[in-house]
Order: C-alpha cells, then structure tokens, then sequence
C-alpha cells in the first residue's frame, strides 16, 4: 500500500498496485445505500470482482450490470435506464475497459435524467439538457490502459440504428474518484494489452499535433509518449509491474492530453467500429502510419520530435511512418486492412462516416470526404 498515490488532477485518483484494495475504505464515509456496478462479462468473471462485490455486498444493496457490447450501443443503455426507473443507485462504479467506464457514465447521465441516453448527444445541444444536480456521482476502476475514460468528461456510445459514434459530454460527468491499480492488468492477454496500450499512444500522439495553443496538454502527451515507448513491448511481452505501471499512467494522460483535440486517426477508427465492429483501439492502431503520413507535411516540427522519442535522435520526420509500422507489427497487431477483410468497395462508407465524425476538425490537414477516400485506399 506504500506506493500508492493520491493527487486531484483532473480528479482525485488513487494510483499504483494494490490502490483497488482501498475502495471500501473509501466508502465508509459516503452516504451510499445501493451501489451499481458495470463491468463487461469478462471482467466481471474475474475473481478479483467476485470478491469486491461479495466485500460490498455486506454494507451495500448492489446490481451489476455487464449486458452491454464491446462498443456499447443506445439501446443497451436505454434498457438499464428503464431498470432502475423507481430505484436509483446512489453510486456507480465502472470497472473495465473503456466500454465500462463509458456505459457508467452514460447510464449516470440517462438514470439521473430519466430520459433515453441519445437525447444528450452533444452534436445536437444535447449537453445543455445534462444538469449536474441530476448526475449519479460515478467511481472509476480502470482494468485496462487504453482510453483513460476513467478521467474523461464524456462517454462515446453508438446509436443502435445508425451505429454511429455519438458523444455524451458535461464537466460534471469526470468520474468523482478513480482507482488506478496496475496489478488488475497483469492478466490482460498480450493482444489486449498491445490494442489498448495502441490505443493510449494514439491520444497522445493526435492531441500532441493538434493544432492550437495548448502546452499542458503538449507537455502531458509527450511524456506519455514517452513512457509508452519505454513501456508498450515489455508490457505487451510479460506481466511486468513496472511496465504495467507505465502504460496505465501514459493511459490516463493521454485522456488528459486529449481536450486539446484529436484528429483523422480517430475519424477513421470510429468508422471502422461502426462499420465492421472493429475494436478502437485495434482500429485505431491500424490507421496510425497512415494517417501520420498523410499528415507529415503539416505537422513535420511535431513529426520530428515523436519521431525521436521512438528512433532515436538521428530520425527525421520522414521516419515516423516507418517507424509507426515498427511499433505496431513488433506488438502483433495488423498492419493493413486486408486483415479484416476490408476491400475496395467498402472505402466509400467508410469515407462517409469517418467525414461525419467531428475528431478530424482538429487534425492538422483539414479534411474532406475525397482525402478520407484516399486514406483508406492506402491503407488497405
């Protein structure tokens, strides 16, 4: 319990191995009656959930909720909302992967309003109907290094029909108390390890060449490049503490980083998941060099420098594709989109969708549906 941390940035987290350990302890002083966790299947079948949940079941009135898909969809939400309608929980918990922490903080907008959850997309002024006097107050316990969703404002849940990406956001929507604990991901099998930590690096690297005046957030992306690069292999080839601690660190700045904007990467990966089901962080791994080659003239001071954090001080910018390509296929994950099948006649829906997506309003290449459509040709 020694190396454990407490600081209040962006909120209060609690960070390093055994930090799940406390969360009881921490919720001895709460005025908290029922208690909702959500956690996906697999998490929820872990032995470490089954005995947190049967040390909170001695004090707490407790439901689980784990019905939800890989990328959640509105309908999953709508239905839980609907289920505690006359019985609210007074706290929700979110332990997982980025789909838990998103679900939890969805449902804390939707059961706390009464409403359906895609009456609060941002896109369409949803965010005004959001009042924080009406918000269930949610805890976060990442198990994963990815998105660090854990220390968002937001939620990203699909519309069932259309599937496409919708944002859920309000300040007040950060989760109260997060519990970063590294020991939960040494289990992770090393793809899942390599698409999340992939995943991390993309928030860092697209915030970082985001355009605009941001040099906290500049400063945070780069040394969660930083770590990742020292950190990413090892994790991905051992169950290494240290390595672990890196990345789950690197995770949550990159979320952090990320209010600075994102970029065409993330256009293209919310495409591919709403297309063809593709996990993010797996999508967005795919479409990295890509997308920073089709970048590299607009960005070339920014290149060098994440070019040199990964190869060294003799790289250039031209190197970071390449260098990309390295990064990805040395942690296993595909280089192509021939991997999943995809072909010529799908890059016009892609296009389309990776267009409408609000993420490449911040890449450094301003975008249109034609680059999108060369984009994805060259990637395939």
């Amino acid at each position: 319990m020694s190396n454990i941390s407490t600081y209040h940035y962006p909120t209060t987290v609690h960070f390093g191995p055994g930090s799940s350990a406390i969360i009881d302890t921490h919720l001895k002083d709460q005025q908290i009656k029922k208690i909702l966790l959500v956690s996906d299947r697999g998490v929820a079948s872990l032995p470490f959930f089954t005995d947190l949940k049967k040390v909170f079941d001695r004090r707490f009135d407790i439901a689980v909720f784990h019905d939800f898909s890989p990328n959640p969809v509105s309908d999953e939400i709508d239905l839980e909302t609907k289920r505690h309608f006359s019985n609210k929980p007074d706290l929700i918990i979110g332990i997982g992967g980025g789909a838990s922490m998103d679900v939890a903080k969805a449902l804390s907008v939707s059961i706390g309003h009464d409403e359906d959850i895609l009456i609060f997309d941002e896109a369409l002024g949803g965010d005004e109907r959001i009042h924080s006097e009406k918000l269930i107050p949610v805890w976060a316990v990442p198990t994963t290094s990815g998105t660090g969703s854990e220390v968002g404002r937001s939620a990203v849940i699909s519309d069932s029909e259309t599937k496409q990406k919708k944002i859920i956001f309000h300040p007040k929507m950060m989760p109260a108390r997060v519990f970063c604990d590294p020991e939960l991901t040494l289990g992770l099998p090393s793809n899942i390890t390599a698409q999340t930590g992939i995943d991390a690096f993309v928030h860092l690297f697209e915030a970082f060449c985001s355009p605009g005046f941001h040099p906290m957030a500049d400063g945070i992306a780069l040394e969660g490049m930083r770590l990742i690069e020292k950190s990413f292999i090892r994790a991905v080839n051992a169950p290494d503490i240290d390595a672990r601690v890196d990345m789950m660190a690197a995770a949550m700045m990159g979320a952090v980083a990320f209010q600075k904007g994102l970029g065409v990467i993330h256009s293209c990966a919310h495409s591919l998941s709403a297309c063809f089901d593709i996990h993010h962080g797996l999508a967005n791994g795919v479409m990295l060099p890509y997308g920073a080659q089709m970048n590299l003239s607009s960005m070339e001071e920014k290149a060098l420098t994440v070019a040199r954090i990964l190869g060294g001080g003799n790289a250039s910018a031209s190197d970071l594709p390449h260098l990309f390509f390295d990064l990805i296929s040395e942690a296993g994950l595909p280089t192509n989109l021939g991997a999943f099948d995809i072909e010529e006649k799908d890059v016009s829906k892609l296009s389309t969708f990776a267009f409408q997506d609000g993420c490449h309003l911040t890449n450094p290449l301003k975008m249109s549906e034609e680059k999108f459509n060369q984009l994805f040709k060259s990637a395939l």
